[in-house]
Formats: structure tokens, sequence, C-alpha cells
């Protein structure tokens, strides 16, 4: 075991059901687990520590609230790779 998830380690925790009854529980939607993984994973290191696994759970914590961040996060990480993208391409 690494100190850190990946997100093939993630989907593949995804699919235990104990890890989804968490999931639910907690009110974390896993209709699309690698977005739910790209919403927690803030610093875009393709990986997940603990510490920022629980962290990223807690914010987004809640039915309604955690679907809502989980769109408009993802949108917002797009929005962000394609000014990325234009933005070497104009260098």
């Amino acid at each position: 075991n690494s100190p850190s998830l990946d997100l093939d380690e993630f989907l593949q925790a995804c699919k235990k059901p104990e890890v989804q009854m968490r999931m639910r529980q907690l009110g974390l939607p896993l209709s699309d687990a690698a977005k739910l993984f790209g919403v927690i994973d803030e610093n875009g290191s393709r990986s997940l520590t603990f510490n920022e696994f629980i962290t990223g759970c807690m914010k987004l914590k809640g039915p309604a609230q955690s679907k809502e961040l989980l769109a408009i996060q993802a949108h917002a990480d797009s929005l962000a790779k394609k000014m990325e993208v234009l933005s070497e391409s104009l260098a």
C-alpha cells in the first residue's frame, strides 16, 4: 500500500460495496468517480494523500451541495485546462 492513492486505485476502491456504502453515508456522488477524484485532487498531482482525500470529502459532504460543487468544479477545471492550452499556443 502506498501513502497516496492514484486514480486507478481510487476507481478500483469505488467498486467495492463497503466503499460505496461509506461514500453514500457521506452524501458523496459516485456516479462519476473519476470526476470526484479530480475535484478532490485540488493540487492536480493525480494522486491523493490521506489528508487530501479526507479534506476533499469533507468539503463535498452533503446531498445537494456535493453534486452541485462537483459539476461546478469539473467545469472550472475544464476551463482552466483550455485556458492553459490557449496560453501556451499564443506564447
